[in-house]
């Protein structure tokens, strides 16, 4: 028996925006990091639950450093609290991944569905990066595919660069 998923458009729009977006940073990464590399899931021998963020991870020699995650929410809703199973088995691989949510819809703002449900694991806030930790661009009224391309591309190059020291 298969999971019953209920997407809307603007979700099924956000999520085929932030793979497409994936996959090119995957392409484009290789060039300045031939290391990075990019999986659409993470499974793991360590327990038997693994998870498939929806821009999949980005890994070098072997860890996971990078997760890019689309959630549209409307006003109301539960679909964010899946969230926390794929935050919690990668940051079980490697704690130092920075875990990065796109969010959108009349549930993305802080003191709405995503905002409220997210708030323990952002403890700096939303709409700021900071690398290794849990981030969220709350955007309700959307984002480009730009604005995810250059946030995916600083984060990989801020990890590796930590490897490289």
């Amino acid at each position: 028996m298969f999971a019953q998923v209920c997407s809307t458009k603007e979700s099924l729009t956000l999520d085929g925006d932030l793979k497409r977006v994936a996959r090119k940073v995957a392409e484009d990464i290789k060039l300045k990091h031939p290391e990075v590399y990019w999986t659409k899931r993470f499974n793991t021998t360590a327990h038997s639950a693994g998870c498939e963020p929806d821009g999949g991870v980005f890994w070098f020699k072997d860890v996971p450093i990078v997760v890019a995650e689309a959630k549209h929410q409307g006003a109301s809703g539960n679909a964010i609290e899946r969230w926390y199973k794929n935050n919690f088995v990668i940051k079980q691989a490697n704690a130092d991944c920075t875990y990065i949510t796109f969010a959108t819809g009349e549930g993305a703002y802080p003191d709405r569905v995503i905002g409220k449900t997210l708030s323990p694991a952002h403890h700096l806030g939303y709409n700021t990066y900071s690398k290794g930790e849990n981030v969220c661009y709350l955007r309700p009224e959307g984002l480009s595919e730009n604005e995810m391309y250059t946030t995916l591309m600083t984060a990989i190059d801020d990890k590796v660069s930590d490897y490289l020291r």
